[in-house]
């Protein structure tokens, strides 16, 4: 009877050690963290994912840190952050959000970008300003939208210039 205990006991120790390899770390560098509601943003973001734990949100980095159980967990943990607001460089593939490169317009709307304060709302201006073809870019805080007005700007280089700085949001 004792020899199974122990062979129970070290059954369990290798299976908790086997899930330990198969979760994945998924750190994502470069995300707009500004302040105490990025921080917040993001943890709302994350709230709910499957198979998505031990979630990590700095401020002083700018990262966001989370466990995946698997590659599925993984893409929704960064699917869910994008859909926040949020972007950055992930440790691993991420999600595709090409936009066809020939794509141009006088206006573009972007919708759901976490624009928590002033700050946020500087930043994406600052980003949007440098988009070849922008005139004026206009948003508020909290409203997750922002207005671009210019001649023939390319969605794809407004899109880029959002995630260099650590933003997503759906460009239309």
């Amino acid at each position: 009877m004792r020899f199974s205990h122990q062979l129970m006991a070290a059954l369990a120790i290798s299976l908790f050690s086997v899930q330990g390899v198969m979760a994945e770390q998924v750190k994502v560098e470069g995300v707009h963290i500004c302040c105490g509601g990025c921080v917040k943003g993001v943890n709302k973001a994350m709230t709910g994912v499957a198979g998505v734990t031990g979630l990590k949100v700095s401020q002083d980095d700018e990262t966001v840190t989370f466990e995946a159980k698997d590659d599925e967990a993984a893409l929704a943990g960064l699917n869910a952050l994008a859909k926040g607001g949020y972007y950055g460089k992930p440790s691993r593939q991420g999600p595709d959000f090409t936009i066809d490169a020939s794509k141009k317009q006088d206006e573009v709307q972007i919708t759901g970008l976490h624009l928590c304060c002033g700050a946020c709302v500087k930043a994406v201006q600052g980003a949007l300003k440098g988009v070849p073809g922008v005139k004026n870019v206009t948003s508020e805080a909290r409203s997750g939208k922002v207005v671009i007005k210019g001649d023939k700007v390319s969605l794809a280089e407004t899109l880029k210039a959002l995630h260099e700085n650590g933003f997503h949001g759906t460009v239309k």
